[in-house]
């Protein structure tokens, strides 16, 4: 059973800061993941605190690209790499635009040492 924990693939929920989930009542990012996880209990780990969002950034919706990548540009660092290192990471996104949170959730998940990197929206606008 080691073995097989340690070759799954770890579901990573795109952060949001602690006063916006506060604020929100809960990370939709999250909740993707616990019904993917709910579907397949097996095939995952889940990694909810894998990546924190560090800054709170401006909402990304309605934001020009340049500000977009402007805005989320060192704001997610990793917290946990020992739940990372050396694995496969699923990022689960509810929507991805100019692809900017994507990037910095994979620079931060590649400076903790992940293997490989996917990441998985809900929409594309």
């Amino acid at each position: 059973a080691a073995e097989e924990s340690l070759s799954r693939p770890v579901l990573v929920p795109v952060p949001m800061h602690a006063a916006r989930r506060k604020a929100r009542g809960f990370n939709q990012t999250e909740l993707l993941c616990i019904a993917i996880m709910k579907a397949s209990p097996k095939s995952f780990e889940y990694a909810p605190d894998a990546l924190a969002r560090t800054r709170n950034t401006r909402p990304q919706q309605g934001l020009p690209k340049y500000r977009r990548i402007k805005n989320i540009v060192g704001a997610i660092e990793a917290t946990d790499a020992a739940k990372v290192a050396g694995k496969t990471c699923i990022v689960i996104d509810d929507v991805s635009t100019t692809g900017a949170t994507a990037h910095e959730t994979k620079s931060a998940l590649l400076e903790a040492g992940a293997s490989e990197i996917y990441i998985v929206s809900l929409a594309h606008s």
